[in-house]
């Protein structure tokens, strides 16, 4: 990180400029001081309520990108991504004595934080970060208040963010559900609607089933994840086959839809795997059909999920010594991959994959071909690729 901690009023004032540039360049170093190679720092929890202070002014310019800015340096690290509900339990119990950990801290020289963080016993460490982690996400908290509020602006890009915000603090639930809701408006725009009933799910409300027949499909997507969430193993099965199908399809056919910044598709497929763990062959067997549906390199974040799937099939060690040391799942998936041409970056350009890394497999597809035994067709197939997506 540049700079020292003495120049944050002159960034947070910079926000304010009537000169748009600066006022980006203001959030971009903001945004490295508080958040370092995806690691929070303690700067975060000092400078998010001068940022609330600016956000409560209905003045300040660029209001939904500086609520951006807050949320992402307030984000915990262990909150699920895609985003799902926020285990604040769990990250409570793991700050417990962070607290100690920092007012034991020496110094408070620029970087002192970090050369602290490494020099510490691994679970020392983990503490601390989590305290620090916590400390932001708890002041963010304190400003629910003012989000909350915000849910009534007439910017509807900084009634989304603050819908987005809402949803990562399940302890303030029974305070955001209900503003949330009166936010459920058929005229709305299809990324509004999606990411308020999106954090209703995440807060663990309910929607109505109506909202899966919206002709808008961020918003269908974001009701049938809303329901699982909401519901699990009790979810309509008009919201199962719906994240089923967008699992199944050509991602790059729902390339621009997206909530909470992911593609649905892909996120249709974590949410399944996440609270729908009995439908874990289902999952499969559609991600699988994604995975054939889809050229490259949309078809990288697929192969991602299966991955994540054909993971949780049994455990396998990280570079399996010939075609015996995989796991059924992972047999299907890779002879489903070195049998589909349109998966494969043109030649002489090789696959980039750090799951192909993970489990020992050549980057090449006729090195991958060579590595499925002979006797196997694609007939031979446990998943069913042909069969139609439900």
């Amino acid at each position: 990180m540049e700079g020292s901690a003495t120049q944050v009023p002159a960034y947070i004032r910079m926000l304010r400029s009537e000169d748009s540039r600066m006022r980006a360049d203001a959030r971009e170093w903001l945004g490295s001081r508080m958040v370092h190679q995806d690691t929070i720092g303690e700067a975060s929890a000092y400078a998010t309520p001068f940022l609330l202070e600016l956000l409560a002014d209905e003045h300040c310019p660029d209001r939904a990108a500086l609520l951006d800015l807050i949320i992402t340096n307030s984000r915990p690290m262990d909150a699920p991504w895609p985003p799902g509900p926020v285990p604040v339990a769990y990250l409570r119990s793991q700050a417990e004595g962070g607290a100690a950990l920092m007012a034991a801290k020496p110094t408070a020289a620029p970087g002192a934080y970090f050369a602290y963080l490494i020099a510490l016993q691994v679970e020392d460490a983990d503490r601390l970060q989590s305290f620090v982690e916590l400390s932001a996400y708890d002041a963010l908290r304190a400003g629910l208040p003012l989000v909350r509020t915000l849910l009534r602006s007439e910017d509807p890009a900084l009634r989304e963010r603050a819908a987005y915000a809402l949803a990562h603090f399940p302890e303030e639930a029974d305070l955001s559900l209900p503003p949330l809701s009166a936010c459920l408006r058929p005229d709305s725009t299809g990324q509004e609607l999606s990411t308020v009933i999106a954090a209703i799910g995440m807060l663990g409300g309910e929607i109505g089933r109506h909202w899966l027949l919206v002709d808008k499909p961020e918003v269908r997507f974001a009701s049938a994840a809303a329901l699982v969430h909401a519901l699990g193993a009790d979810a309509p099965d008009a919201a199962v086959r719906e994240l089923l199908r967008l699992t199944a399809c050509d991602q790059s056919s729902v390339r621009e839809h997206r909530v909470f910044g992911t593609r649905i598709g892909l996120y249709a497929c974590d949410v399944l795997r996440r609270w729908r763990p009995d439908l874990e062959d289902e999952l499969f067997a559609a991600a699988m059909r994604g995975l054939a549906a889809t050229p490259y390199p949309d078809c990288m974040g697929v192969l991602g999920n299966l991955a994540e799937i054909a993971r949780t099939d049994r455990p396998s060690p990280p570079t399996p010594m010939g075609w015996a040391g995989y796991t059924a799942r992972q047999q299907d998936l890779i002879k489903t991959l070195a049998e589909l041409p349109g998966a494969w970056p043109p030649a002489p350009a090789r696959f980039h994959s750090s799951t192909l890394r993970r489990w020992g497999l050549p980057a090449d597809r006729d090195a991958m071909r060579a590595l499925v035994p002979a006797t196997l067709g694609v007939e031979t197939l446990r998943t069913g690729l042909d069969t139609p997506a439900g």
